[in-house]
């Protein structure tokens, strides 16, 4: 009887390793051809925004004399 992982027969440990390579496979062929909506790459955006920048400041802090 094939009711526990533990005690299944070869054929269906096959079956289940053979389906979880095939969604690993699936979900890293997704991963791979996966597009920004609108097709838009990250240095046409980036061209277009400009470059970020952040400057930084010391916070203003009371004086203790």
């Amino acid at each position: 009887m094939n009711s526990s992982f533990f005690t299944s027969d070869r054929a269906t440990h096959l079956k289940i390793g053979l389906t979880a390579l095939l969604a690993t496979a699936l979900v890293i062929v997704v991963g791979v051809y996966a597009k920004p909506v609108g097709g838009a790459d990250r240095a046409a955006v980036q061209a277009v925004a400009g470059p970020t920048m952040v400057a930084t400041v010391a916070p203003d802090l009371p004086q203790t004399r």
